[in-house]
């Protein structure tokens, strides 16, 4: 055979032969390292119930300016219970509307672990001057404006919104975001709810029957009803930002863009160096996200400070290793994140009178219940003088928190513990058919059954439990089309059909391996993952 055709004939079977190696690889890589994906290290991370003993244990430790309430809420055989801690740091007093009012929420999807880790450590630092002195270590001036913030601020933390979904991803399902019965939290809220983008994943985003279909949901809106927070700040994982609305649209709302000139400054004095990212959601992150928590509470109630914080992302993590790709995996990497992000809460806090609904609020020039108010409070850590001193200790760089739980690093003991009167009182609520408790500052970690709760319950058993990855709408379609044409020989003929056939199937087995390639790309990129961080 001539050299010209052996090479017209080797050279599409050796391209053949490569592109199936690569496929084979690319196969291998998506099938082969799940024994080498990441699990919860849970001597450096905290189990469920450990993390919210230490938050009972804390809350009880400090009576005079902190109380945890569990609220509780059942739709057909699924129920679910939020647990919130307030924080008066000047001590409790009467004077609620004339403070300022933050609400955080930690734990809103189950495989996000450091951000309730983050929630824990605020309690912690917010337990004690010694904690606020260790936020910013060196600067007593600094401390002291500080604490004077806090004294004319009323702070409510959702430690771990998210339990039912939380168990799951502890049993094992380390890719689980969604609710006990599989209903996205921040997909279920009613600003622009059921909107679908082409590449929507039912088993990433599912938005749920209706807006509010959800316990967890209509727990959360009827406490912010009823606080009426001027900032609102939702803690997740996934990447690294800061974020104002829209979460639904491409743009930055008008009226956030003061909030949004705040996370600038945060920016410049916390994040330097890092890969965080400052703008809208919809704008930012690289999708748009429907019927979310921060687009509710900016539009429908009003919340002047929205935000939506994303304190870790890796996005070198395999489409599968959940766990990787959302949490740090060793305590200095934990350590390292927590720090960060509390200072960018505590900075937070020190920019709040910038904004222009709150430049000429009267809350930080109150006076501090100081033990001795005419209102009766007991003393909180910010009084100046006067009422029952409590004792704390430091923890390892600059100490948060007292003598019950303190420290800075993630533990996993629950803490002392301390016994207290039980109170309780039921009320209805305004969904018909349903109850909502209310337990004050001894509510019990660990009380929800062991098992899983039912994972249907209504249409919301549509939800698919599959955790694969992106919709098939954004994979390529691939049509190879050969055509046989007589130019003047059979051979001639019977060769361009061979070599067509042959390079068709090289351009598939190359076209397959790019395509297998997307999985773990930087979900920024066309949400190439099919993970979603917000």
């Amino acid at each position: 055979m001539h050299p010209l055709r052996q090479a017209a004939v080797i050279v599409p079977l050796l391209l053949l032969v490569q592109s199936a190696v690569g496929v084979r690889r690319r196969l291998a890589s998506v099938t082969e390292p799940r024994a080498t994906f990441a699990l919860p290290n849970f001597t450096v991370y905290h189990r469920q119930d450990e993390l919210l003993r230490e938050v009972v244990d804390i809350v009880n430790a400090n009576p005079g300016f902190m109380k945890m309430d569990a609220f509780s809420e059942r739709d057909g055989a699924y129920d679910a219970e939020v647990k919130v801690v307030t924080i008066e740091p000047g001590g409790f007093t009467n004077r609620h509307h004339e403070k300022v009012r933050m609400l955080l929420d930690f734990g809103e999807h189950g495989r996000e672990l450091i951000s309730s880790e983050l929630g824990l450590l605020l309690l912690k630092t917010l337990a004690s001057r010694e904690g606020v002195l260790g936020v910013f270590p060196g600067e007593l001036d600094r401390a002291q404006e500080l604490r004077r913030l806090l004294g004319g601020t009323i702070i409510k933390v959702l430690p771990m919104e998210n339990e039912g979904g939380r168990r799951l991803v502890e049993a094992g399902r380390l890719c689980e975001r969604k609710n006990g019965r599989g209903v996205d939290p921040n997909r279920n809220w009613e600003v622009d709810w059921g909107t679908k983008e082409p590449d929507y994943d039912p088993n990433e985003e599912y938005p749920g029957t209706a807006p509010f279909s959800e316990p967890e949901t209509k727990l959360l809106r009827q406490l912010a009803e009823e606080f009426k927070p001027h900032v609102w700040l939702n803690i997740h994982s996934g990447m690294e930002a800061m974020l104002a609305p829209w979460d639904h649209v491409a743009e930055i709302a008008l009226e956030a863009r003061p909030s949004v000139d705040i996370l600038q400054r945060i920016f410049q004095d916390v994040m330097t160096n890092t890969t965080c990212v400052v703008g809208s959601g919809g704008k930012t992150v690289g999708y748009l996200a429907h019927g979310t928590a921060t687009d509710y509470m900016f539009k429908i109630l009003k919340v002047p400070i929205a935000y939506t914080w994303e304190i870790y992302g890796d996005f070198k993590a395999h489409f599968d290793d959940c766990f990787r790709m959302f949490n740090p995996l060793d305590e200095e990497g934990v350590k390292d994140v927590l720090q960060r992000w509390l200072r960018a809460i505590m900075r937070l806090v020190e920019l709040m009178p910038s904004h222009p609904a709150l430049k000429d609020s009267k809350a930080w020039t109150l006076p501090s219940s100081g033990g001795g108010g005419g209102d009766g409070s007991a003393s909180g850590w910010t009084a100046e003088a006067g009422g029952a001193e409590l004792t704390h200790q430091h923890g390892s760089d600059g100490g948060q928190g007292n003598v019950q739980g303190g420290g800075t690093a993630p533990t996993t003991g629950a803490g002392a513990t301390t016994s207290s009167t039980t109170s309780t009182t039921s009320k209805t609520s305004s969904t018909t058919g349903s109850t909502t408790t209310s337990t004050t500052s001894t509510t019990t970690a660990g009380s929800q059954q062991e098992d899983g709760p039912a994972t249907t319950a209504g249409a919301s058993s549509s939800s698919s439990s599959s955790s694969s990855g992106g919709s098939t709408d954004d994979q390529p379609r691939i049509a190879v089309v050969a055509s046989v044409k007589d130019w003047g020989s059979n051979w001639n003929a019977q060769l361009s059909s061979g070599l067509l056939a042959v390079l068709g199937l090289a351009v598939v087995g190359m076209l397959a391996y790019r395509c297998l390639s997307r999985q773990g790309e930087d979900p920024r990129r066309a949400r190439g993952s099919g993970y979603q961080p917000v």
